[in-house]
């Protein structure tokens, strides 16, 4: 389990599957791969997480990215839950606010910020996909944003 938990989420692996996200052919072979590899990931993940929410919970999902999470976190939740997704990236934030529509979810507060133990500004290095697990927290000049960052007390 170790083992493979560590190659779904290293460096070297994201970077992949990030590259291969952009063509078609790219997306079947991760699905192909991942329904083998991730079953173990995914079950161990459902039983260790999900399991835990219960209806009526409040969930934070920090770094949502696009939602993928936030969506499973707000089913379990129902309606009388709620769940923030706190996502820097402008545009996974964006993806994460699309769920959110009078016929389906309504009982989420996506926060466009990252969490620190300040309140600031920070330079977030962005990957050419939008969307990929690759964006953090970087010093480096090369395709930067300026974002917001919070603490998790202000958002109380």
């Amino acid at each position: 389990m170790k083992i493979t938990s560590y190659l779904i989420q290293s460096p070297f692996a994201i970077k992949i599957r990030s590259n291969l996200r952009k063509y078609y052919f790219g997306i079947t072979i991760i699905q192909t791969i991942a329904g083998s590899i991730n079953k173990e990931y995914e079950a161990h993940f459902n039983k260790e997480l999900l399991e835990s929410i219960k209806s009526g919970d409040t969930v934070w999902d920090i770094g949502a990215n696009i939602g993928f999470y936030t969506r499973k976190f707000l089913d379990i939740v129902g309606t009388e839950g709620h769940v923030v997704a706190v996502e820097p990236a402008p545009s996974s934030a964006n993806a994460c606010r699309k769920l959110i529509n009078p016929n389906s979810y309504t009982n989420l507060t996506v926060v466009e910020s990252a969490l620190s133990s300040e309140v600031g500004t920070a330079e977030l290095s962005v990957d050419e996909d939008p969307s990929s697990p690759n964006n953090r927290l970087s010093k480096s000049s090369s395709n930067t944003l300026t974002i917001s960052v919070t603490t998790g007390d202000l958002l109380l």
